[in-house]
């Protein structure tokens, strides 16, 4: 139990380490599927909550290539 417990808990320490990585790849994601409308809320959230973030230039390229072809 205190095993589980443990990988709970560093899961959940490198989620919020690396939460700017996630929401780009769930951006992705999101734009892979063809769900456009939520790809470019997940990249505004990113651009937004992570303004220094590595993934914000590929983020904002994303919203301009998403808008443009709208």
């Amino acid at each position: 139990m205190k095993k589980w417990l443990a990988v709970i808990l560093a899961l959940a320490v490198l989620a919020f380490v690396f939460a700017d990585g996630l929401f780009y790849l769930a951006g992705r994601w999101q734009e892979k599927t063809g769900r456009v409308k939520r790809a470019l809320g997940i990249y505004s959230r990113l651009v937004k909550k992570y303004p220094r973030s590595r993934w914000v230039p590929g983020a904002k390229e994303a919203i301009k290539r998403l808008e443009e072809s709208r």
